[in-house]
């Protein structure tokens, strides 16, 4: 009868050249959003935790352009890899002991563990490298 499924913005995202020594964030949030106002205010947090380390990226979904050049409303990549922010929550420690409630700390402390991680694995290659 006629009927066509949805067409999708396909998307178009090329992972950065690699940072000897950095780690490269991008994040795709939306300001419209409350959830993506909090959990951009966690990657900035984190990200400045590791100071020089941590290069960060943010890309604002909303703003004309946005959605043809990348066709991404919202997700996180660790040095291309997508991490999937906003839409896995880590379930362990999501939610207070005790008590029903959310707990705002997990998606940060989620965060934390995967930049840290990353801030980590990029230090011991340009390490392994001069040492070559």
């Amino acid at each position: 009868d006629g009927a066509q499924p949805p067409s999708f913005v396909p998307r178009h995202y090329r992972a950065p050249r690699h940072v000897p020594g950095k780690v490269i964030v991008e994040t795709f949030w939306s300001p419209q959003c409350l959830t993506t106002a909090l959990d951009i205010v966690h990657v900035r947090e984190v990200c400045a935790e590791s100071g020089e380390d941590v290069i960060l990226r943010e890309y604002n979904a909303t703003m004309p352009g946005m959605r043809e050049r990348f066709g991404i409303p919202r997700t996180l990549y660790i040095d291309g890899v997508e991490k999937g922010w906003g839409y896995e929550l880590p379930t362990e420690g999501a939610f207070d002991q005790g008590e029903r409630s959310w707990s705002h700390e997990a998606p940060k402390e989620w965060l934390r563990e995967q930049i840290t991680t990353a801030v980590r694995e990029s230090q011991a290659s340009v390490t392994a490298q001069r040492a070559a």
